[in-house]
């Protein structure tokens, strides 16, 4: 049995991606599968899955140094046959294994450089500086890894040309938390959603307007950023129309998706979101309900060709209260494209799909030596 190794120093052991996608992926195809994680809650075995904890540090700059050296050692006593690391300062934890002999594969969840550039607390000048020093960085090391993971098209282009073993491997729902769905529609509250992280460039304002001016309750669900934020808006008059969930489990997410009748995602154009794919949006579709999305390019594609909700300016409140009082006056439309966004879910935007490539690519790196440095 082949032995890999996931690695992060940011991620909660629970990851949807890392562990419940690709690790128990791996897992079912019948890999020993490690995961080396930093959040302090010590080492144990769920589903198969054996997790080893480092320790959570007390500050980020402690992260960065002595974490990610611990992590190294803990991955070296393994001795994987494949490492799979998940975030950008792991890139020197790579590059060390790679010196070793080690195959390692580097997991892009970000276009980091793009993110780098919307960071709140930095001049936009530092920013451009930081944001090309780590993309000439991220694009120097590239070629050295085994194989690079992606989840957007623009990121696969921009790293592909660089390392031709990088595929997509995107971030779709599992159809297995989403089975066949028996909620009658009409059984459903007629309100709204949105469940992710709760800040000022994804939107919060304008959903707090839209549910003001439609006079239709938002439930939302995630962490606010900063967490400042959550008193800031809580004194808003908008908050009335709100019922606030807090940070919810998977069952509890899948649970109150299947409850309503419309999902929102109305994150505003900074470089990061402009070429992202949200996997939100692709849960909103897995539960039946239409969605509203940012008029942005990779929603455009999905959320028109399969005629499961609008595109708009998040910008013209207007514009969106009035998208969103379409929905609810149009009940049985509503419920359509809720069901074109399911079946376009079970058919192309799922992880069973995604699954196998990430499997493939494992076949080719450990069977093969064209993968090796």
């Amino acid at each position: 049995m082949n032995k890999v190794c996931h690695l992060t120093s940011v991620h909660q052991r629970n990851d949807i991606r890392i562990f419940h996608k690709e690790c128990k992926s791996l897992g079912r195809y019948n890999y020993d599968v490690w995961m080396i994680v930093a959040d302090g809650k010590g080492d144990e075995i769920i589903d198969g899955i054996n997790i080893l904890d480092v320790g959570k540090s007390k500050t980020r700059l402690q992260r960065m140094l002595i974490t990610t050296n611990k992590i190294y050692k803990k991955a070296l006593q393994l001795n994987a046959d494949v490492y799979h690391f998940h975030d950008p300062e792991l890139i020197p934890i790579g590059l060390r294994l790679i010196k070793k002999g080690k195959k390692v594969i580097y997991d892009v969840h970000e276009d980091v450089p793009r993110q780098l550039l919307s960071k709140p607390y930095l001049n936009k000048t530092t920013l451009k500086i930081i944001s090309n020093i780590f993309k000439k960085y991220e694009e120097k090391n590239a070629k050295k890894f085994s194989a690079i993971i992606t989840v957007v098209p623009e990121i696969t282009q921009r790293l592909g040309e660089i390392n031709k073993k990088t595929i997509e491997v995107r971030n779709y729902p599992m159809l297995s938390e989403f089975p066949f769905i028996n909620t009658n529609w009409q059984d459903r509250e007629d309100a709204m959603v949105y469940i992710g992280g709760i800040s000022e460039i994804r939107g919060i304002n304008e959903m707090l307007q839209i549910a003001y001016h439609s006079q239709i309750k938002l439930h939302l669900a995630g962490p606010f950023s900063p967490p400042e934020l959550e008193n800031k808006i809580k004194t808003k008059e908008e908050w009335k129309y709100v019922i606030y969930h807090g940070v919810l489990n998977r069952k509890e997410i899948v649970n109150l998706l299947l409850s309503v009748k419309l999902g929102l995602l109305l994150l505003h154009p900074v470089p990061n979101h402009i070429i992202g794919l949200n996997t939100k949006v692709f849960e909103y579709l897995a539960a039946g309900i239409p969605v509203i999305t940012s008029d942005l390019p990779n929603y455009k594609n999905i959320i028109i060709d399969n005629n499961c909700g609008f595109c708009i300016d998040i910008f013209d409140t207007n514009e969106i209260v009035e998208k969103v009082k379409y929905i609810f006056m149009h009940d049985r439309e509503a419920e359509m494209m809720g069901q074109s966004g399911r079946k376009a879910v079970e058919t192309i935007y799922n992880w069973e799909n995604e699954e196998k490539k990430l499997i493939e690519l494992y076949e080719n790196i450990i069977l093969t030596d064209e993968f090796a440095l």
